[in-house]
């Protein structure tokens, strides 16, 4: 071994080495541990995660139910006070004695705003209005607003008169957090409703709980009360909520769920109240819930990093161990990398994997160096079956002369429908063609011989042969028959203006060829070469002319006679001396009870190709099987 290899060994062992075995298994042993270590603490945390969200959803249902409840007792009160003080009005005025009424009026008003102070006015209107004058006078605001904003309510003092009650914000009358419950009211057999106002202060008392959000709307989806006091006064409406929309839709008079709201994640409850048809809900966000498991995660992953580092050291001194042979066989390699396959140098001191290991590395460079010749020939061939049939010289690679049918198939429409495609659609419609050309020649028998992106070459007969040239051509035949049954089959729903048919031509012969392996130094591919292939490409051109997608020149129809149905068309010049051509139509029924397939004609070929498959009703001959 020269000074040179020696040298060259060296650097491929000593810095071809990017990873070595120690640090892998450094990372093995530590990606494994941790990945118990996570997967144990990602199932905790999904079973704490599980337990704390079932017990999170309970507790903001009871909430819920806390709330509507005592949200609906201090309606129910607000509205039982005021009715009292105008039941005690119409007392004093049906009973009182001489003019005295308006003063014991004045002085039951005063006593029930002073004992009432979350309510700020009745009103009948049109009729009466009770004013709480020191709510007002202390905060100096006009209570004149009232009046102008019951002015904007008659469809709710209509429905209130008639008999349901309805609640509402108020907010804007007096810019301040405000409510008013339109009740029905009766006033010496005529009804009217009573218009109470008051404070929201009282509910939103009861609303709050803690991490948990709770409020208060009416039926139509206006927000009363609401943790953020500036959504009542903007009249914020959560008709829209999915919260909300969840319990108007349900038959149930509550509901709890999980829910994603604006990109967040809530648990939520709703409960209707029995009255004016409003309804409470409660929200809790669900990241709070997930807190308390972000703490014990972190707890893990410092365990895991502790575990990581014991895992480092123990695994460190393990490598030592096997690193040694390891390194032996890496200067093996980097020998057989620079062509020296006999490793006399190697032996197996051990009798575990790695001395197994060992012994067949050895084994290997021996074999490589018998086939070094042999990859020299044919490691470049690009057909895995011609490689295979040469490595067994089962056919000439120095050139023959071989009697072959060929193909020469080509993308005719292409260049339309690629103009109106992407790069990427392009090479994706062309991967396709391809696909179902190479299959269609396998199939049979054939070999590609040359791919061209939209056109291919196939051979029957170099390197491999039926019985005859006649069984070569009718193997070719049913190949062109299946390209064309593709062709339908590419064609499904296309055929519209963005969407164009996509159309082939295939052109057909017969005849001698040079056959062997052809290329450079550096590329070798089996291949043939000679006129027969130049005249396949002179018939596939002809296609577009005479309207159809397979030409078969006449020595073709003359190898496969009777057996093919095709009509002959007018013929080319081929090397200055004319030659026959025909239009192939399909495979001829031979059998005495064999029905002949669709198509029969070129025109029924001709007919299909304008719309992009069979006729409908028909069922076109596509076979590979026997005569």
């Amino acid at each position: 071994m020269s000074d040179s290899n020696n040298t060259d060994i060296a650097k491929k062992t000593s810095t071809g080495v990017r990873f070595p075995f120690g640090i892998r298994l450094v990372v093995i042993v530590t990606v494994i541990l941790l990945g118990a270590i996570w997967a144990i603490s990602g199932l905790m945390a999904a079973m704490v995660a599980s337990e704390f969200g079932r017990s999170a959803e309970e507790n903001n249902l009871t909430i819920n139910n806390r709330a509507a409840a005592g949200i609906e007792e201090n309606i129910y009160k607000i509205r039982a006070d005021a009715l009292i003080l105008l039941d005690t009005i119409d007392s004093i005025k049906d009973y009182a004695i001489g003019g005295g009424s308006s003063a014991l009026v004045r002085q039951a008003e005063n006593i029930f705003f002073e004992r009432n102070q979350t309510i700020l006015a009745l009103i009948i209107p049109g009729s009466d209005e009770y004013i709480n004058r020191a709510f007002f006078t202390n905060r100096e605001v006009n209570p004149s607003g009232l009046a102008a904003w019951l002015l904007r309510e008659r469809e709710a003092i209509e429905r209130a008169s008639q008999g349901e009650p309805v609640l509402r914000n108020a907010a804007s009358a007096l810019d301040m957090p405000l409510l008013v419950l339109f009740y029905p009211w009766q006033e010496r057999g005529v009804e009217e409703a009573a218009a109470i106002f008051f404070s929201p202060e009282i509910l939103s008392k009861i609303s709050g709980a803690g991490a948990n959000s709770t409020f208060l709307i009416n039926d139509a989806g206006d927000v009363l009360v609401h943790p953020d006091m500036k959504m009542a006064l903007a009249g914020a409406n959560e008709a829209d909520s999915l919260l909300v929309k969840s319990l108007w839709e349900s038959s149930g008079e509550s509901i709890a769920l999980l829910y994603t709201d604006e990109g967040s994640r809530f648990y939520g409850a709703g409960r209707r109240l029995s009255i004016a048809g409003a309804a409470v809900f409660s929200t809790l966000e669900y990241s709070l819930i997930t807190q308390r498991i972000a703490a014990t995660t972190r707890s893990n992953i410092l365990l895991s990093i502790t575990v990581m580092f014991l895992a480092i050291l123990i695994s460190w001194f393990f490598s030592k161990t096997v690193t040694t042979p390891i390194r032996k066989l890496m200067k093996a390699a980097a020998k057989i990398e620079l062509g020296e396959f006999q490793l006399n140098d190697l032996k197996a001191k051990s009798h575990d994997e790695l001395g197994l290991l060992t012994s067949r590395f050895v084994h290997m460079g021996n074999e490589l160096s018998k086939w070094e010749q042999v990859k020299n020939l044919v490691g470049r061939f690009n057909n895995s079956a011609i490689s295979a049939k040469a490595r067994n010289d089962e056919f000439v690679l120095t050139g023959e002369y071989r009697q072959v049918v060929i193909i020469y198939c080509e993308f005719l429409s292409f260049p339309e429908i690629s103009a109106g495609l992407s790069a990427a659609e392009s090479l994706a419609l062309l991967n396709r063609y391809i696909s179902k050309m190479v299959d269609s020649v396998e199939k049979t028998g054939g070999v590609v011989d040359r791919n061209m992106g939209r056109s291919l070459i196939a051979v029957w007969g170099a390197p491999m042969s039926q019985a005859d040239r006649a069984a070569d051509a009718m193997n070719c035949i049913r190949s062109a028959l299946m390209m064309r049954a593709a062709l339908w089959e590419l064609n499904a729903n296309r055929g519209a203006n963005d969407k164009p048919l996509i159309r082939i031509g295939v052109g057909i012969h017969t005849g001698e060829v040079i056959a062997g392996g052809l290329g450079s130094k550096n590329l070798v591919e089996y291949s043939v070469a000679g006129d027969a292939i130049d005249i396949a490409a002179q018939a596939k051109v002809l296609c577009a002319a005479n309207r159809t997608d397979i030409l078969v020149t006449q020595s073709v129809v003359d190898l496969v006679e009777g057996k093919i149905l095709s009509e002959e068309l007018a013929p080319f010049a081929a090397g200055g001396k004319p030659l026959g051509i025909h239009g192939l139509v399909n495979l001829k029924a031979l059998k005495a009870k064999e029905k002949q397939r669709w198509p029969f004609t070129l025109d029924d070929v001709r007919e299909s190709l304008g719309h992009g498959g069979p006729v409908p009703g028909q069922a076109a001959e596509t076979s590979v099987g026997g005569e």
